[in-house]
């Protein structure tokens, strides 16, 4: 489930309200739902000694094995990937028999919301082409970890709450590409993974995909942002592998030229450099860089980083590092009344609670902030340098007694 930006109301059925108010992993008080999906909810969460704002997914895994392990594989890539820039952080993660729980760094909007905001619903050129220096720097990122995506798309990119940040989300089909050092050999009869509109041709052939692939992926998602539209869009058929197999059609009788017609000549360029590496070859990152880099210096576009969504407000991730003000407040637990002896605008966490509103279009209750100073010592710490699995077996046995079922989790620090 993405971190999609939720509508300008709140959740009405009692699935998704159910948590809210209430404190999960320890220490993060549910807010605002932001988002729902099929198996769970995506919530807006505060961290009650830190006065941080996360993201919280709470997802039904007990009776989805599959499912369970799916969260448990994208919770292992987040930790592996360790908040790097461009990827969202993971903070905790839990399965408790019925529930998984995994809180993250707090997103923005994903890529196709902005898009469909737009008046023609296209993005400009110099918005694709600073959104392809991020977007190659972060599948070269990922694929030095050894992990090929699989699936890009508009939904799998989102804006921090800094909005010229651009971060790929969503590692539940993440693959390691690897095997002891070595590349895995090409495989046939494999399913179907990822977006039929932005697969890679491979995919619609049953065949693995590599790093190529996520590059192909990317080259598609430029074009639909630049016009609207793709050759294979808007295929009609009577079932879904009708549509799946007419679109993997279209997109191997579409050449490279047909496809990026109208576009500057670089993008041909790319597609046709894409096509021509071997499936164990490695991508010459810098150079499908540069080919943009330099096209963006041709159009004498400004290095100022302003988006076709960019707004002038600044904000401030729950990554950032920056002291929380150390005036003395007093907050009462729960929903009573603030007092303080300090303006409450003055506050960094209040920065950033005026972006999330911006951002996701709901008020925040500002009696749901508690006190930090004098908890600290409440937190409590694993040993450093512990594997992921190590790390689980680490837990708190006070706080397992008080819970029906055997919690398995692990936090990261």
């Amino acid at each position: 489930m993405s971190n999609y930006r939720y509508p300008n109301k709140l959740i009405q059925k009692s699935s998704e309200i159910q948590w809210v108010d209430k404190i999960v992993c320890k220490n993060y008080r549910i807010l605002n739902p932001i988002n729902s999906g099929t198996f769970g909810h995506l919530y807006l969460a505060i961290h009650q000694l830190k006065l941080e704002y996360y993201a919280v997914k709470i997802l039904q895994t007990g009776k989805n094995p599959i499912l369970a392990q799916s969260v448990r594989h994208e919770a292992e890539v987040l930790y592996k990937l360790n908040g790097n820039v461009g990827f969202p952080r993971l903070y905790y993660f839990i399965q408790d028999g019925t529930n998984s729980f995994i809180v993250q760094t707090l997103l923005g909007q994903n890529l196709y919301q902005l898009l469909m905001q737009t008046p023609n619903k296209v993005f400009s050129l110099k918005t694709v082409l600073m959104f392809l220096d991020q977007a190659i720097n972060r599948l070269e990122f990922l694929h030095k970890n050894d992990y090929i995506h699989r699936d890009i798309k508009p939904e799998n990119f989102m804006t921090g709450l800094k909005e010229n940040e651009i971060y790929l989300i969503d590692f539940g089909f993440a693959q390691l590409y690897k095997d002891q050092g070595q590349h895995i050999e090409k495989q046939k009869n494999e399913n179907m993974i990822g977006t039929p509109r932005f697969c890679p041709i491979c995919t619609h052939l049953n065949q693995s995909q590599n790093r190529a692939s996520d590059l192909e992926s990317l080259g598609y998602l430029a074009v639909y942002f630049l016009k609207g539209l793709l050759p294979w869009m808007n295929i009609q058929a009577e079932t879904k592998e009708d549509k799946i197999r007419l679109i993997g059609q279209k997109k191997m009788s579409t050449s490279i030229e047909e496809l990026c017609y109208g576009l500057p000549k670089q993008f041909e360029e790319y597609f046709k450099y894409i096509q021509n590496i071997p499936f164990n070859g490695d991508p010459n990152y810098d150079y499908i860089q540069q080919l943009f880099k330099k096209l963006y210096q041709q159009m004498g576009y400004p290095f100022d980083q302003q988006f076709d969504w960019s707004s002038k407000l600044e904000v401030r991730n729950s990554d950032d590092n920056f002291e929380t003000s150390k005036q003395q407040l007093f907050l009462e637990v729960g929903r009573k009344s603030f007092t303080a002896d300090v303006n409450i605008e003055e506050l960094p966490s209040q920065i950033q609670k005026k972006n999330i509103e911006r951002i996701h279009g709901f008020k925040i209750q500002e009696d749901l902030f508690l006190i930090t100073d004098l908890q600290q010592e409440e937190i409590q710490e694993f040993e450093p340098g512990l594997t992921l699995f190590e790390r689980m077996q680490q837990i708190n046995t006070q706080q397992l007694k008080k819970q029906k079922n055997e919690l398995k989790f692990y936090q990261i620090l």
